[in-house]
């Protein structure tokens, strides 16, 4: 029983590191961006514990921190980079920073062009080919 507890109370303490990571980086870099410190009570803590959770404990901390510093959601930016809107978007900010490119209106509103121009091309070659075929029958 004392191995299991040990192994608990070491889980537990790599996951408070971890929050504590996360919260730092994503504190100073709220405190940059804003001028003021960002709001901190058991609510913010246990959203920021759920995005480590979901994110992992050694991306979480740089996600938090791109977050703030990088992501401009017309959304996000009109409510101060919210705890709560970083764990709801946790795995597409996790993938902006993977990639180092944050999504903006205007790339996602290309992104949307682009599949509608791919999506046009391929309708016109699916009827090409079934005319094709309806010639060669």
């Amino acid at each position: 029983m004392k191995v299991k507890a040990e192994l608990v109370d070491e889980e537990e303490t790599a996951l408070q590191a971890a929050c504590r990571a996360t919260w730092t980086a994503y504190s100073d870099a709220y405190e940059r961006r804003y001028g003021a410190k960002p709001v901190r009570n058991q609510s913010v803590n246990a959203k920021v514990k759920q995005f480590v959770l979901r994110i992992g404990h050694a991306e979480s901390p740089a996600v938090a921190e791109f977050y703030v510093d990088r992501v401009t959601e017309r959304f996000v930016v009109s409510k101060c980079h919210d705890v709560g809107l970083l764990l709801a978007g946790a795995e597409g900010y996790r993938t902006q920073w993977a990639t180092g490119q944050a999504m903006t209106a205007t790339r996602a509103q290309q992104a949307d062009k682009t599949q509608a121009n791919y999506d046009a091309a391929d309708e016109a070659m699916a009827l090409i080919r079934a005319k094709r075929s309806a010639a060669h029958a």
